[in-house]
């Protein structure tokens, strides 16, 4: 099961819902305690005031003209509020006090306590005193014998029933309001928990979480977690994989441009030549047969025709491979007859401006930026339908700037990189330069779209002297 929200508030409410349980338990538990104390306490009481009490009507009622000491004890018997009646029968069941006056001389059978006949029964038969709990909830009675004289055949009864209704109530009340001020406080804990969780927990993996969406985007990462903490350490063990995996991508990525470079150079210097000398001797062929009116001299022309378009199909092609270092210009002359063959291909206006302010990059990043510039261009013209493309590549304050506008249909970067591998490729070298990409409305009145790759130059970026 799937709880929802964030991790710091699952756990709150994980924590809260544990110790409502422990409190729930804790007040079932307490409640328990706390009635079977005060009934315990309540018997204890009834036992004492009863025996007492029938100790000393055994010894009123030998003494003559003692009705008023009676009535004293009997006052005396009913201070507690748990008392619901009490009465002192003779051995003729006939009331002489009670803690009610309405029930005094009247016989103990028309009283409320009419039904404690059986134990009655057997407090005689023992003649010892006993608390009897009866069927409900905090009733109890104490029946105690006294002898009305000297002989034991005669014998009263001190009977006093109790009633802890309301008192059990109140100890129930106040065992739930003990259990609301527990609840209270874990609440505040869990508050506290909480927010604790929020900045030392959850702050802190939404930050690692922004730095994998950054990576993921192709936007430049936040710095990494500080601190020698578990999080910490897992931030800054990912970003050194991170660092590994980008060193590993470039080197992968110059080694492919090296052997690109390689190959363009193989084709100009050898194939290129070689086509080139073929042409020429094929060209010697042909005149030489045409002098003679030789009957295939045509023939050879054809050949030499052929083999002069294959020598511009394949510098063409070592141009595509190695674009920037074929020429002696480097990356200025490589983009402009990039955008004249642009325009050749597709019938649009492609313009070329490229101002370096006299920077010499490392051949590394002129190969990057023409791929990048290549690749932007390239979709331009062949995706969004324009009838012009610019491609403008600067130097400003230590900062590399290639632009590809055009007015065409606006870029869609979600398409893009779900149809193919370009944009893949395209955010490898961008990360390989260390810089980044991004996509914006175009400059003329809203229109097209302007891709924007920022790069800011360090030491690695120039070219060294050797």
């Amino acid at each position: 099961m799937k709880f929802p929200g964030p991790l710091n508030l699952r756990l709150s409410l994980l924590l809260l819902c544990f110790g409502l349980l422990l409190i729930f338990v804790n007040h079932a538990r307490n409640q328990s305690w706390l009635v079977e104390r005060r009934i315990k306490r309540l018997e204890q009481d009834a036992y004492s005031k009863a025996s007492r009490l029938s100790g000393m009507m055994q010894y009123l009622f030998r003494k003559p003209g003692s009705h008023r000491s009676g009535e004293l004890e009997m006052s005396y018997a009913s201070v507690s509020p748990d008392l619901e009646l009490g009465v002192v029968c003779d051995s003729k069941d006939k009331v002489q006090f009670s803690s009610q006056m309405q029930w005094r001389l009247m016989d103990l059978a028309a009283t409320p306590l009419k039904d404690v006949g059986p134990y009655m029964k057997e407090v005689r038969v023992t003649s010892m005193g006993k608390v009897f709990h009866e069927p409900g909830d905090g009733r109890m009675t104490a029946v105690f014998p006294f002898y009305e004289g000297y002989e034991a055949r005669a014998s009263g009864m001190v009977i006093m029933r109790y009633n802890a209704a309301i008192t059990l109530k109140q100890t129930r009340e106040d065992a739930f309001y003990e259990s609301i001020s527990q609840a209270c406080v874990l609440g505040a804990g869990c508050l506290l928990l909480w927010l604790a969780l929020d900045v030392l927990v959850t702050h802190r993996v939404r930050r690692i979480m922004g730095y994998t969406r950054a990576l993921s985007d192709g936007q430049p990462p936040p710095p990494v977690l500080d601190g020698g903490d578990e999080l910490a350490v897992i931030s800054q063990a990912f970003a050194q994989a991170v660092e590994k995996l980008r060193e590993t991508e470039l080197s992968l990525l110059e080694a492919s441009e090296q052997e690109r470079r390689r190959i363009g150079r193989d084709l100009h210097d050898d194939v290129c030549q070689r086509i080139a000398a073929a042409q020429l001797k094929c060209g010697v062929l042909a005149s030489t047969l045409m002098r003679e009116s030789a009957q295939h001299s045509g023939l050879a022309q054809e050949v030499a025709a052929e083999l002069a378009k294959a020598a511009q199909v394949a510098r063409g092609f070592a141009r595509g491979l190695a674009p920037v270092w074929l020429g002696q210009g480097g990356l200025a002359p490589a983009l402009t007859e990039l955008a004249e063959a642009l325009s050749q291909s597709f019938s649009i206006r492609c313009d070329c401006d490229c101002d370096l302010a006299g920077n010499e990059l490392a051949a590394w990043v002129e190969t990057h930026v023409y791929r990048i510039v290549q690749e932007l261009a390239t979709n331009a013209a062949k995706h969004a339908r324009p009838t012009w493309v610019s491609i403008r590549v600067s130097t400003v304050d230590e900062r590399l700037r290639a632009e590809v506008e055009s007015d065409g249909l606006p870029f869609d970067e979600q398409a893009s990189r779900s149809e193919g591998l370009g944009m893949k490729f395209l955010q490898q070298r961008v990360r390989a330069l260390g810089g980044t990409l991004k996509f914006l409305p175009g400059s003329v009145a809203g229109q097209g779209s302007l891709g924007l790759c920022e790069v800011p130059l360090f030491g690695i970026h120039h070219r060294t002297s050797d």
